[in-house]
């Protein structure tokens, strides 16, 4: 029997998917469909941290502007871009560039002139990004930027702090939340095409189960986001995860871990679109 004491599940996919300095022990093989399930409670973590620049510069600017004589406001579209960029750059810290590593490394694995899918896969363990993938991860960082900025500007056309931050804030929660949940049911129809992988325990035991749970742990944002709403943003994540996965399939043979994160990283943009289509709520 192993001297490492067993670790909580949740607590085992923090210290797997965030920086936040987490103690984990083993993982009994019966606990790697909890972690999975715990994705989306992640999200919550991820989100909290990358969201709080667009709470604290506009209170910020407001009260600067209040109480500090000679102080010139910002724009509010300038607050709102900071915010944005803030908010993607935050995240990525927060993952320790997990997620876009991964978005990198499928990018040249699918772009690789080869019909292997042994060397497509050998590709994705290089460390080395190619001039794809470099190229790639630019433009979806600078998409996730403008998507975000333009929802900020949505939710600050009331020009009052309390409804901006009541619309904003779900918002880019939802982002990262919604994001995570994505990787739970990509690994759950998935299968790892490896013997031996990072990805594998989590993908061959992510089950029915775990997707019930990351949809109970998402559920609270149907307080603040209306259910049609909520049903689109869905349905352009079911098309991006099924994206993936065909892709996997057909070129690799499956879902690998790398897959995992490049379906988080889309999934952020196609949220992010379909919260901005549908920001009426």
């Amino acid at each position: 029997m192993s001297s490492k004491s067993h670790t909580n599940p949740f607590l085992f996919a923090v210290s797997m998917l965030t920086r936040i300095p987490v103690t984990t022990g083993c993982l009994p093989d019966s606990s790697w469909r909890w972690v999975s399930a715990s994705f989306a409670g992640c999200g919550y973590l991820v989100g909290a941290v990358a969201t709080a620049p667009a709470i604290l510069l506009p209170v910020a600017n407001i009260a600067a502007g209040k109480y500090l004589p000679g102080f010139v406001m910002m724009q509010s579209y300038a607050v709102n871009l900071l915010s944005a960029l803030l908010f993607v750059l935050l995240s990525a810290w927060m993952t320790r560039l997990f997620h876009l590593d991964g978005f990198c490394d499928s990018c040249d694995a699918f772009s690789a002139v080869t019909e292997s899918k042994e060397r497509r896969l050998e590709i994705m363990k290089d460390p080395h990004p190619g001039a794809v993938a470099v190229c790639v991860s630019s433009l979806l960082l600078l998409t996730k930027t403008i998507l975000i900025f333009l929802i900020l500007q949505q939710a600050s056309q009331s020009n009052n702090i309390q409804s901006y931050i009541l619309r904003a804030v779900p918002a880019l929660l939802a982002i990262s939340v919604f994001a995570r949940f994505a990787m739970t049911v990509l690994a759950a129809i998935g299968k790892y095409p490896r013997k031996e992988g990072t990805g594998k325990e989590v993908i061959n035991n992510t089950s029915a189960g775990s997707v019930i749970v990351g949809m109970v742990i998402t559920a609270p944002f149907l307080w603040f986001i209306p259910l049609f709403t909520t049903g689109v943003v869905t349905v352009l994540l079911l098309i991006n995860l099924l994206y993936w996965k065909r892709k996997a399939d057909k070129l690799l043979g499956g879902v690998t871990g790398d897959i995992l994160g490049a379906c988080c990283e889309t999934a952020e943009c196609t949220t992010a679109l379909g919260l901005l289509i549908l920001l009426g709520y």
